[in-house]
């Protein structure tokens, strides 16, 4: 998981798409951008989903403590 890419401090570090395919290589599982709709939008038509065998297991690991009511 990353810090919140909508924050004012890391928006020195180019778009939000930008941000979150650095924030991808790095290798976050997750992405946030809590306070920016656009910001939102964006990464989603323009950054493309990134698979690998270390992230599907620790997301699987993890989702084991969600709950759905």
């Amino acid at each position: 998981m990353c810090d919140d890419l909508s924050m004012r401090a890391v928006s020195k570090m180019g778009s939000y798409v930008d941000r979150a395919e650095r924030a991808l290589a790095a290798g976050s599982d997750v992405l946030l951008v809590c306070n920016s709709r656009d910001g939102v939008v964006q990464i989603l038509d323009q950054v493309a989903p990134q698979k690998n065998d270390d992230s599907t297991r620790r997301l699987a690991h993890y989702s084991r403590f969600l709950r759905y009511n």
